[in-house]
């Protein structure tokens, strides 16, 4: 046993030896062909900011490292320098730049999983990468020159100058830049006060600030915590006992200041896009000047912007978030791009973004995927259900009993179309009774939706819960005749390029038919026409918005979400109203999410030419008497003459028998009847 462990270590010498030796060959390799020129310590790159630019090309954005606050190394606390070295570098005061044993450890790592699972940049590394705002991309020469900056810098400074200057340098979410920024913005107290609790959990950002900010997920920040103090009991710069007391420590996190909605959801979503795609993201996009193009229209977002203020504010919440919240997202059909974005107001917590986030009951703006499906297993608009009291039996051996709003019934047949315009419950729990869960799951599916859903026959009634960015994508199939949205599904972004104006990368939005048949979209959209006029649940849009459009209303139980989503042919936009603790609103969707939608779609259309639904062909138009649902006839009551959509192969093809024609004159049989009337 004791000769294995002196051969693996005999090994492991000489790996690190022939390590080193070709690492230093490489660097000495690149020296000579020119592609490192640095042979003193070059001049520090200033922080550029990023732009973010609209769809028109104007400025829409700026992300830049303004929020920093330089303090000197003995300004810091100590339990906090502990910390981020143990995590960061724990042979920072052994190595000159170069950790070759985490190298090794990462190179070993990366090999045993096949990917990138670890990284090997000291400290030093960090911060002449930081500094000198070398490239993105893992490449071998970026590599090399982040080792050589590194050997430079440790050089030149001296180990605490290199801590001190890293230290006003990491990037810590939020906007902020260096410690004392960050413990000012988490913690309200300058860094020298930090506990072990307070900096073990700073020295945690480090690695993911989108992901780590207890702001942003406390509990995982939490976890963080505890991986870092295990990591200082590890490397012995706290005991057990230390790292225990810091664990059960109650932390405060400073409440977030009050903010305007707008760029800061937008600026997030870059941050993250950026993080997952670029090494670095998030600290280069504050520094490097660079060039991010959005589908986001200036006229657009400006006009979601003003709708999404015009909610009052019933309460304030404990972090100073006013109530109710709001969420606001709209797409272009034609093309699958992000034209507007509102993921909350009035706060300054936009890592919550409520377009993606907040995942809720839409209530009845659920139904059309029940009625979509039902077109399409040949069901029409005119086909009848009763509106009565109707107990189903579920299988979890209880019973369910839907009502309609305000626990009343209808107590009459309804044509689809009718209990789309009126959202009755009763109806649709018949109907996916008669059609099956599984197959409106399937059909909302296949058009964009991807949270989870339930099949049990409340699906109807939208108990299952989506996200706003969810229901317009959803939606978007119905206003571009049946094509669903593949690649950067509701990504504003486009393309980034560098300040050189070098593209780092580049995607947009993609346009599958197939998903939904045009005709079942345009009979579909009819329908939703009539919600938005009397006596509709959406009736109040018209007012504000009278172009063509079609759109559904969505309450939840117990009022507590109320939705609208709705689409011209110019725009798709998903509306939700909410409270972010999941208190009820006293309000409806017709009521609440409504006018938001309808002075956004307004104020968006504003200028543009006055568009209508595209009628495919292959469509059937029949004037039905509703008593009989077959063809009216002349004697039919002009209250029960309805001109209906049909696809082919489903318009009636008989008269009226309910209303049949009066003869002029008895025929001749009845002349020789006994049972005759006498006058």
């Amino acid at each position: 046993m004791l000769k294995t462990v002196m051969i693996m270590r005999f090994f492991a010498v000489k790996s690190l030896f022939y390590l080193g030796s070709i690492f230093m060959l490489a660097i000495v390799s690149i020296l000579f062909t020119g592609l490192i020129t640095f042979s003193i310590l070059p001049p520090f790159v200033q922080p550029e900011a990023s732009l973010i630019y609209g769809n028109d090309g104007t400025i829409i954005a700026k992300i830049f490292a303004e929020n920093r606050e330089s303090i000197s190394y003995n300004q810091v606390a100590p339990d906090l320098v502990a910390a981020i070295i143990a995590t960061e570098d724990a042979r920072f005061y052994s190595h000159r730049g170069i950790d070759f044993i985490g190298l090794l450890r990462a190179i070993i790592e990366n090999i045993r999983t096949r990917r990138f699972a670890q990284g090997a940049s000291s400290i030093t590394q960090q911060l002449a990468r930081n500094l000198y705002n070398l490239p993105m991309e893992k490449t071998i020469r970026r590599k090399l020159q982040e080792a050589w900056l590194a050997i430079l810098l440790e050089r030149h400074f001296s180990k605490e100058e290199i801590l001190e200057r890293y230290l006003n340098e990491i990037y810590l979410g939020h906007g902020t830049y260096g410690v004392e920024a960050a413990s000012q913005l988490y913690f309200t107290k300058p860094a020298s006060d930090l506990n072990l609790a307070e900096a073990s959990m700073l020295a945690g950002i480090i690695r993911g600030p989108e992901i780590y900010s207890p702001r942003v997920n406390f509990e995982r920040a939490k976890t963080r915590q505890s991986w870092v103090l295990e990591r200082m009991v590890t490397v012995g710069a706290i005991n057990r006992e230390q790292a225990d007391q810091a664990k059960d420590a109650q932390l405060t996190i400073a409440a977030t200041p009050t903010k305007q909605t707008g760029g800061g959801y937008l600026r997030d979503i870059v941050q993250k896009t950026l993080g997952e795609r670029l090494e670095d993201g998030a600290t280069m996009l504050a520094t490097a000047g660079l060039k991010i193009h959005t589908s986001i229209d200036p006229q657009a977002q400006a006009a979601a912007e003003a709708a999404a203020a015009r909610i009052p504010v019933t309460r304030t919440d404990a972090r100073g978030t006013p109530q109710p919240q709001i969420a606001l997202v709209a797409i272009d059909p034609q093309t699958g791009e992000v034209r507007a974005w509102v993921g909350g107001r009035g706060t300054a917590t936009p890592q919550f973004n409520r377009v993606v986030d907040a995942v809720r009951s839409p209530g009845s703006a659920f139904k059309p995927f029940l009625y979509i499906t039902a077109l399409e297993q040949g069901l029409t608009a005119a086909m009848q259900i009763e509106c009565e009291p109707t107990t189903f039996a579920l299988s979890t051996g209880t019973e369910w009993t839907p009502s309609d709003f305000g626990t009343k019934y209808h107590e009459r047949p309804l044509s689809l179309r009718e209990a789309v315009v009126l959202s009755c419950n009763v109806v649709a729990a018949r109907l996916i009774d008669q059609l099956s869960p599984q197959a409106v799951v399937n059909t909302a599916r296949r058009l964009g939706i991807q949270t989870p859903l339930n099949p049990v026959l409340s699906l109807a009634l939208g108990t299952s819960e989506t996200t706003a960015l969810n229901m317009a994508i959803a939606f978007t199939p119905l206003a571009n005749g049946g094509r669903t949205i593949t690649q950067n599904v509701g990504n504003p972004i486009l393309r980034v390029e560098d300040k050189q104006g070098r593209v780092l990368f580049e995607t947009k939005p993609l346009l599958i038919p197939g998903a939904l048949d045009p005709r079942v979209a345009y009979i579909m959209t009819d329908i939703l026409r009539d919600v938005l006029t009397p006596p509709g649940t959406g009736q109040r849009a018209s007012t504000i918005f009278p172009r063509p459009a079609a759109g559904k209303t969505g309450t939840s139980e117990d009022y507590r979400d109320a939705w609208f989503v709705g689409y011209s042919p110019t725009l798709v936009c998903a509306v939700y109203v909410g409270d972010d603790e999941n208190l009820p609103l006293g309000g409806t969707g017709g009521g609440l999410a409504t006018p938001v939608w309808a002075e956004f779609m307004r104020d968006a259309h504003a200028g543009l030419p006055l568009q209508n639904f595209v009628r495919p062909v292959g469509l059937d138009d029949a004037t039905i008497c509703q008593s009989s649902l077959l063809l009216a006839r002349a004697e039919c009551p002009a209250e029960l003459r309805r001109t209906e959509i049909f696809m082919p192969g489903t318009t009636p093809t008989e008269d009226c028998s309910v209303h049949a024609p009066i003869p002029l004159f008895p025929w001749p049989w009845n002349w020789f009847r006994n049972d005759q009337e006498t006058p």
